[in-house]
């Protein structure tokens, strides 16, 4: 995997993201932890930058899924609270989907989110892996929260709409 750090001398558009989505989970459980290990990775906070279709730049911090060997140090096993800043308008992000983790004892947290797509679900766990709209996750982030959701980011954020992935494919050229 290429990891690459990026100085704000370098790209000044990424020294100040235009908005911040920052989701600092409940504790890690045995299941949670289980789920990271059997892909050989390890649950870490992390946070990057990603460039939105209209030139701007978010910022994502959450639980991801990083290597065993990563040099992040090891994870918090301390309850944190869930924290959503600096996202006046969630539709901005209505065509960003992001694939997570999610585990919860409320059923209905699954269809609240409506996930696009659903790549594993273990009822017994309680977990269900897929992409869901970056957009719900800030729409629903009090009830996240008040059920006690844990979220982990398991793999890249994807552009859904043909229209602006054409926008995006334009801009990176």
């Amino acid at each position: 995997m290429h990891s690459e750090v990026i100085s704000a001398a370098e790209r000044p558009e990424f020294a100040r993201p235009a908005h911040i989505f920052r989701f600092e989970a409940q504790a890690s459980s045995a299941v949670d932890r289980a789920f990271a290990a059997s892909r050989g990775q390890a649950i870490r906070p992390q946070s990057s930058l990603q460039r939105l279709p209209n030139g701007q730049t978010v910022q994502l911090t959450m639980p991801q899924l990083v290597g065993t060997d990563s040099a992040l140090g090891p994870s918090s096993e301390a309850p944190t609270a869930s924290v959503f800043s600096d996202f006046p308008d969630a539709d901005l992000l209505a065509d960003l989907e992001l694939e997570i983790y999610l585990r919860t004892d409320e059923e209905r947290i699954i269809d609240l989110l409506d996930f696009s797509e659903i790549s594993e679900e273990a009822d017994e766990d309680g977990y269900v892996v897929g992409y869901v709209a970056l957009a719900h996750l800030i729409r629903h982030h009090d009830t996240l929260r008040k059920y006690g959701v844990f979220l982990l980011r398991t793999g890249p954020l994807r552009i859904v709409s043909a229209e602006i992935q054409s926008i995006s494919t334009a801009s990176a050229a």
